[in-house]
């Protein structure tokens, strides 16, 4: 047994400045660990997303006289499209116009397409083409970002033209997620989806030009570039459910060894339920 175990173990409580979650660990490694050595200050997911679990009174590892051990009984772990849903919302709102290179595309034209994979794609591919046709060839780099717009006298035979670099389709929510190569092609990518995807929706082409709301699609600047399960935006959602800074969380701070364990477990099957959130797929240019 190491020595540090031993002391741990004779210990009456225990204050864990932190926890990471690594792949590969299980909700109940993870209980199991808060169950020995009392809950942590803050839970990290693969070292990119962090929720904050208390700032003072951490959970004990032996219950304390008075308090309850009986946890009171939570709803189920958040359903994905509602954490999906409200994650898209926030990086909708904190989207600076200006700067900001993704795109969140909703309605019923997109519903639509998300339901037909295959077409969507083509769709997609279609909609970078006529961005390619428009504003010309783009140079990028390995790393699919945008370097410099050059005419196309000067574009070298087989340089990548790209605009948009990839989309992440979030069923889930109906909604559609596109990174592009920079604001402005951003601005472009929501006209022509309006014109282009929205044909396919209601019926007919969709009415309204740029950013905004037309008959079929809606399209919105988005912060980041895309949402994943270990993204800050998740964690940033966590959060406030745990803080009851919104609803639908576990409601608050039970005081109870049992109480914040059965908490804890909300949380943590919650994020569980996001790792199957789908991936960017990457678009080809034509050039």
């Amino acid at each position: 047994m190491y020595p540090v175990l031993e002391v741990l173990a004779r210990c009456d409580e225990v204050r864990l400045a932190g926890l990471k979650w690594e792949a590969g660990a299980s909700v109940e490694d993870v209980l199991e660990v808060a169950r020995r050595y009392g809950l942590p200050r803050h839970l990290d997911r693969e070292g990119n997303a962090r929720v904050r679990l208390w700032e003072a009174g951490p959970l004990q590892r032996r219950s304390q006289p008075g308090l309850s051990a009986a946890p009171r009984l939570l709803s189920p772990p958040l359903a994905l499209g509602d954490v999906v849903e409200r994650a898209l919302a926030h990086m909708a709102a904190e989207a600076d116009p200006a700067r900001a290179t993704s795109l969140l595309l909703r309605g019923a034209a997109v519903r639509q397409l998300l339901a037909r994979p295959t077409h969507l794609r083509m769709r997609l591919e279609e909609l970078s083409g006529e961005l390619e046709d428009r504003l010309g060839p783009g140079a990028v780099d390995q790393w699919g970002r945008q370097e410099r717009r050059v005419s196309s006298y000067q574009a070298l035979p087989g340089a990548t033209r790209r605009y948009v670099l990839s989309y992440q389709a979030l069923s889930c929510a109906g909604a559609l997620v596109l990174c592009c190569s920079d604001a402005a092609a951003r601005v472009a990518a929501a006209e022509a989806a309006q014109r282009l995807l929205g044909g396919c929706g209601a019926g007919g082409e969709a009415g309204g030009v740029g950013e905004g709301l037309s008959d079929a699609v809606e399209a919105k600047a988005m912060s980041g570039s895309g949402l994943w399960y270990r993204s800050g935006d998740v964690a940033k959602v966590l959060q406030a459910l745990w803080d009851g800074a919104e609803e639908g969380g576990p409601g608050p701070a039970t005081g109870s060894r049992e109480g914040e364990l059965a908490r804890l477990r909300w949380l943590l099957e919650t994020w569980e339920g996001l790792e199957g959130l789908p991936g960017p797929v990457e678009l080809t240019s034509r050039g």
